[in-house]
């Protein structure tokens, strides 16, 4: 049975980041991401939120095609849901803009 679990709440992200790595729940083939985007400041600021897979916790790739949960310009929540690919998964954030600021909430159902 999937478990909704909290990834983090009002965190500010300025820079390109990537999450730690967490366990897949054997028991799912697919996993759920929400994303909620409360403010947004910078100049012409963009962040690509998208997983990444790992066999080993170690080594990170993209799935092909990229497994994007959303691209945010603005205040939005986006929610995806994706086939697993991997024993282990990790949320990254591609930041660009000058200045940019996101303040967002994530949330999981693994």
């Amino acid at each position: 049975m999937a478990t909704a679990v909290a990834l983090f709440s009002n965190f500010n992200i300025t820079k390109t980041t990537a999450d730690a790595g967490r366990v897949v729940n054997s028991q799912l083939d697919w996993m759920s991401i929400g994303i909620d985007i409360s403010a947004v400041s910078g100049t012409n600021p963009s962040a690509e939120f998208r997983l990444q897979w790992s066999f080993d916790n170690v080594t990170w790739a993209d799935g092909i095609p990229r497994d994007v949960i959303g691209t945010a310009t603005a205040p939005v929540s986006v929610i995806a849901r994706f086939p697993v690919k991997a024993p282990y998964w990790r949320l990254v954030v591609v930041v660009s803009g000058t200045s940019p600021s996101f303040t967002c909430t994530a949330n999981a159902l693994i």
